[in-house]
């Protein structure tokens, strides 16, 4: 019983020197949230991904298509802004021939374009377009 009270005594006593340790005033620093993305940078990008998977059958032949597209948005100012659509693209399955296949295959920029407006009725647009070529007959289709 001896032993019992004082390893009581000894909880009791350490854990009041637990809230001795306490502050009110806590010191606040910001979190990775606020100094990156509400103050910086990536508070002018937007981003959107897409996938989709498509299959397309011509004259007894078919061919599986798989896209993934990240379309990014960023403004630089109210008036000046970035955007491009970046796409992979993998062809799983195709009964063209392998040669054809991997021509699909591969990553496109499928658009970057610089918008800029200086007054409200003008606008300079500069754009890059890639797309991929399906060449039937050089693939011996």
């Amino acid at each position: 019983m001896k032993r019992l009270t004082m390893v009581l005594v000894l909880i009791i006593f350490a854990t009041s020197f637990g809230f001795a340790q306490f502050k009110e005033q806590i010191e606040t620093k910001p979190d990775v949230y606020q100094s990156i993305v509400r103050g910086g940078w990536l508070s002018n990008l937007f981003m959107r991904h897409t996938f989709s998977a498509s299959y397309i059958s011509i004259g007894g032949k078919g061919m599986m298509i798989n896209s993934y597209t990240n379309s990014i948005f960023y403004r630089f100012s109210d008036n000046l802004n970035l955007q491009a659509d970046i796409s992979l693209v993998s062809s799983p399955f195709s009964s063209f021939g392998k040669n054809f296949q991997r021509g699909i295959n591969g990553i496109y920029i499928n658009r970057i374009e610089l918008n800029y407006r200086p007054f409200n009725n003008m606008l300079i647009n500069i754009q890059y377009r890639q797309l991929p070529f399906y060449n039937f007959y050089y693939y011996g289709w």
